[in-house]
């Protein structure tokens, strides 16, 4: 039997990643026998012959990882390689701080919230948002801390939100919590004569 001759080429399903993620790669064939085994090279790493398509992998570590496969007809034992295309693995976006000073707060006092996070690609979108529907605030930015005061004008505990998005498409939040007591009563004392 004669058999077209083979050709292939590989996709991913993600160009750029976060670290700890699984992308899959998929190899597109025409001709061939119509029965294969591929063997996907991906950075340094080697799959062996499987008949996996597509093909899941966990990248841990940044960096640019150059992924290509070998494709085998099983039947004619004819191999060929495919394209080469290129994995971006950043790293994965972790907020590693969100504080509130003071955390408890007379109503109609301020209090600052500071952050600091690290990983993802910048720039990036930084938003607080709380419960008590006091904050409505969003920056973007190039830096991976900062500050910002708010006046907290509603007693109640406030559930407040701190969410970071990068430009790769990666988001992470933290919560904090802020008591904010109501003013204390004032009292007027009214003295009569008699």
């Amino acid at each position: 039997t004669i058999y077209p001759a083979l050709s292939a080429t590989i996709s991913a399903s993600q160009s750029t990643i976060p670290a700890g993620s699984q992308d899959a790669f998929t190899v597109h064939v025409s001709g061939g026998s119509g029965s294969y085994e591929y063997d996907y090279y991906i950075g340094s790493y080697s799959s062996g012959w499987t008949t996996s398509n597509p093909y899941g992998y966990t990248f841990s570590s940044p960096g640019t990882y150059n992924v290509y496969a070998v494709v085998k007809d099983t039947v004619t034992g004819q191999t060929v390689q495919t394209n080469t295309i290129t994995v971006t693995v950043v790293a994965k976006l972790v907020i590693n701080s969100f504080t509130a000073s003071p955390s408890t707060v007379t109503q109609g006092q301020s209090v600052t919230f500071s952050w600091s996070f690290s990983g993802g690609e910048p720039n990036y979108l930084v938003s607080i948002s709380d419960s008590l529907g006091i904050i409505s605030w969003s920056t973007y930015t190039s830096s991976t801390s900062g500050s910002q005061s708010f006046t907290m004008t509603t007693a109640g505990t406030d559930t407040v939100t701190l969410t970071v998005t990068s430009s790769d498409g990666q988001q992470a939040s933290k919560t904090i919590t802020v008591t904010i007591n109501p003013p204390p009563s004032t009292y007027s004392v009214t003295f009569t004569e008699s």
